[in-house]
Order: C-alpha cells, then structure tokens, then sequence
C-alpha cells in the first residue's frame, strides 16, 4: 500500500511500506466534504533500500520509492512543503494540475537550494480532478534527479464520480511505473546515447515492485497507473486478448469507457483502466514490445502486473456513461501557431524556436505541430490541458482532455489549448525527460 499524506498530516514511511505489494486505498466517505487544507511535507533525501533484491541508494521523498501518495479533493487547497536534503538544487513540479504557474502555484522556475525549503500554495479549481504525479523539475537537472527515484503520485478526487456506482463500487488501485538499472549499489549514470534515446532500465517496477500481484476485494478493478519513467513507453494489453476499457487519459475522465485492444502509455502519461474480473481467472496486464525510432523496450510481452480476483468474484457491468466531456470548436481559435519537433522546437522554417509564445488570457489557440524527427517525441503542456483535434488529418474519435501526448515520426498533430483561468510563465518541452534537460523545451506566458 502507497504511505498516503492527506489533511494536516506528515507520514514518512519506513521501508517495508514503500516496498509493499499494491493496495487499495480508500477515501473515507466524510472527508472530501471535511477537508478544505491538505497540509504535505516532502523530504528529498538520499535513502538505502531494497528493490527487487538488491540493495541501492535512491532519491527519495520522505525514504519512499515511489513518494507518499498525496490525496485531496477538487476545491481543497494543497500546502505542500519541499525540503531539500540533498547536495543540489531541486524543486517540484504537479504534473497535469490545473493550477498557477505563478508566485507559489506550480512554478517550476523556483530553485530549492540545499538545506532550504520551499511552500507551495495551490488551489486546484471544481471539475480538475484526476490523476496526477509530482516530480522534480530543475533544469539540466531533471533527468538524473526522475532517474534516481524522485516522483510520487498524485490524486485529486471528484464528487461527480460517486454519481457513478460502478465507479463508487470498483476496489480502486494507484500504481506508478519506473524502470531502473543498478551499477555498484547505485543507478546506472547516463550514457551519451541515454541523452538522444532517453534513458531506460533493465528492471520495471510497480510501485516499487517488479511484476506484483494484486489482490482485488472487487469484481470490478479501477487502475490507476502513472507511467513515470524517464523514456519508457508503455504498450499495455491484457493477456487474454480482452479489451482494455480506457476511463481515462491524463487523470480526465472520458464520457465513456473506450473497449482498445492496446493502450500506449508513453512518459509522464496516466490512464484510469476499468478491468472487470472473472470468478478464478487472475488477470495479467502485460508489456508488448514498442519501436520507439530510437529503441524497442521490451524485447518481448513481459507481465507488467498481475490482479487475482475475489473468492467470491460475480460479473461487474461497466459505466454506460462516465462524464460530460465538452468538444472543442476549431472554428472558434483565436491563433494558429505551427512548431517543429527534431530534439529541439523548430519554427516552420526550421530555425530554433527562441522566442517566449504569448497567448491571451481566454483565447482559444490551435497548435499544429510535427515531428520531423526518426523517433517518438512526447509534447507536454503545463497548467492549461488541451484537446487533439486531428492526427494527420484526421480527427480524434472522441474529445479527451491531455496534458501529454506522443507524436510519432512524420506525424502532425493539431491540439486546442484554452487558455483559462490563470495567466502567467509556464513550459511546454519534450517529456522524454533527457530531451526536455538537453533543450527541448520552451515557454509559454499567458497575459491578460
């Protein structure tokens, strides 16, 4: 079971807690009405564990690997203080949430120096719920500190979904994938190549743990799972060669379930999948190998993780209906802009993307951009989501709020970004973290 942080509490949890095989972690039917300030502190520090039986010193929040899981509700107001206890600068950035990039929101230009700490004040607004992940986001930094372990999960919970009983009934389950190499009791360095492929691991851990099983205490599992790794991409299927029913991308619910044969997850993504289980069939979600253009991981279909189902296991319906999901209107973008991605943003004309892009508080923008590169680039957005309007031409079969998304080699991709709610200075790069640290990347500041 993840160390949960929740309301006015600081949990540090020791060893065998971060280590533990999966577990369920529930909401107490009171508390989301109760709670108004989740006070969280995280230590980054230095830490000896276990993992997958051998022992290596791993950065870590508070010991744990992954982080504690922090759990609020939309509308509560998050106080998350960082203090560094490591021998460099780090900071902290809350990947996917709809919140200020400025002052003491989610500003990812802030600097913790050693033995210093810092307070984040974030008010996360109604209908922004999700799943979400926090992690370092120094740069030049990033790479090695995502590497060395630092990353947690992130849940902000949805009063709209206990309107949905299958969603209230189902035994719900947050994972966080990350894949490591251990050289000398510590993670593998990186590599030259590791800076133009992104840097993957031998080993793929669930929580801490390679290949889990899960016990389930429902016929019906939501999954939860957070793709965390520097490079990895995720391919997930069942091995049975049932369909996976996708709920949700980037923490958002859809407006209904999606029944995918495969489902990719690349760096930096989450996806809610609703797995219905069947009395005395254990369900295996696995790993199929995945040609990147810069590398194929796994070499073949692995087991990612395994759910048993309940002695008493009774077939569960999935949701006809999750969510209301509005469809943005192309028709109605206030600027088109086109970029270029080649392990760095490019103008149209090929030059080196430089300047800031301004965007007007409450415009509604269109951005085309394609990767002329020979491998997989992963586009991400801070603060505002946004919606895919059309893959080479051709438009997305259902709306789907992102904050991430993979654009294969040749591939053009238009998304709609509204610019609500908060203006300030934010970031969009390459969530292949070695290509974000090794400069693709840019900013983007939002005016009123």
């Amino acid at each position: 079971m993840f160390p949960s942080v929740s309301r006015r509490s600081l949990l540090g949890a020791g060893l065998g807690a971060a280590l533990s095989s999966l577990g369920r972690i529930a909401l107490p039917a009171t508390a989301a009405a109760a709670r108004r300030l989740v006070e969280v502190t995280l230590e980054a520090r230095a830490e000896e564990l276990e993992v997958a039986g051998e022992r290596v010193r791993l950065l870590t929040y508070n010991g744990c690997y992954p982080g504690p899981l922090i759990r609020a509700a939309e509308g509560d107001r998050l106080r998350i203080t960082l203090v560094n206890a490591l021998d460099e600068p780090t900071n902290l950035h809350f990947h996917g949430l709809h919140v200020s990039p400025e002052g003491y929101g989610d500003n990812v230009f802030v600097e913790v120096e050693p033995g210093e700490r810092h307070t984040y004040e974030l008010e996360v607004p109604e209908g922004y719920g999700g799943t979400f992940w926090y992690h370092p986001h120094t740069h030049h930094r990033l790479a090695r500190q995502l590497w060395r372990g630092l990353a947690g999960p992130l849940v902000i919970d949805r009063p709209l979904e206990r309107e949905v009983p299958e969603l209230a009934a189902a035994d719900e389950h947050v994972v966080v994938v990350k894949d490591l190499s251990v050289v000398d009791g510590l993670p593998a360095e990186h590599t030259t190549g590791d800076w133009a492929r992104g840097k993957t691991g031998r080993s793929v851990l669930v929580n801490g743990v390679p290949g889990p099983v899960l016990d389930a205490k429902a016929s019906l599992v939501r999954l939860r799972l957070i793709n965390a790794c520097n490079a990895r991409m995720l391919l997930l299927a069942r091995d049975d060669g049932r369909p996976l029913q996708l709920a949700a991308h980037e923490g958002h619910l859809l407006a209904a379930p999606q029944a995918l044969a495969q489902v990719l997850v690349t760096p930096a993504q989450r996806v809610d999948l609703l797995l219905p289980l069947e009395p005395g069939e254990p369900l295996r979600l696995v790993q199929i190998p995945y040609n990147s253009g810069a590398i194929r991981t796994p070499a073949e279909v692995e087991t990612l993780l395994t759910i048993r189902p309940p002695a008493k296991a009774t077939p569960s319906p999935l949701p006809v209906r999750l969510a209301t999901v509005e469809r943005l209107d192309p028709a109605a973008a206030a600027t088109r802009r086109t970029l270029r991605m080649a392990m760095a943003f490019l103008t149209p004309d090929g030059h080196p993307h430089l300047e800031p892009v301004r965007a007007k508080l409450g415009d509604l923008e269109l951005w085309e951009i394609t990767n002329v590169d020979t491998q997989d680039h992963v586009f991400h957005l801070h603060v505002w989501p946004f919606q895919v309007w059309r893959r080479n031409g051709v438009e997305a079969p259902y709306p789907a709020w992102r904050d991430t998304i993979d654009i294969r080699p040749g591939e053009r991709v238009e998304i709609l970004i509204p610019f609500r709610d908060f203006a300030g200075t934010a970031v969009f790069h390459c969530h292949i973290a070695e290509h974000g640290d090794a400069g693709m990347m840019s900013i983007v500041e939002v005016v009123p």
